[in-house]
């Protein structure tokens, strides 16, 4: 929502860094955190974080600072990560490097 950053969270009781982590992805970003509350619910923790974003040079501070979180949260989606043909192959401690 334009500068304004909502970011709702639900964990469980043993990821409570998963909340540390968002605000210093934040604090990095140089994003203010104007509001963090929580309740806890039975097995569940329930964060809400309300941030100010300054505004980026290049307009697209934002759609930086939701697709870090979004990476952090769930996990790299690149095709290329994905792929684990690209990941199946052996090191050979005997090659020789030569330069």
């Amino acid at each position: 929502m334009g500068s304004a950053l909502e970011i709702v969270l639900t964990c469980g009781l043993d990821n409570q860094f998963v909340f540390y982590e968002i605000i210093k992805i934040l604090h990095e970003e140089g994003v203010e955190v104007v509001s963090a509350n929580f309740q806890a619910l039975g097995d569940s923790i329930f964060h809400i974080v309300h941030a100010q974003m300054k505004e980026s040079a290049d307009g697209f501070g934002a759609a930086k600072v939701t697709e870090r979180l979004d990476r952090f949260i769930n996990g790299s989606k690149s095709e290329i990560e994905l792929d684990s043909e690209l990941w199946d192959f052996a090191i050979c401690p005997d090659t020789n490097w030569e330069f």
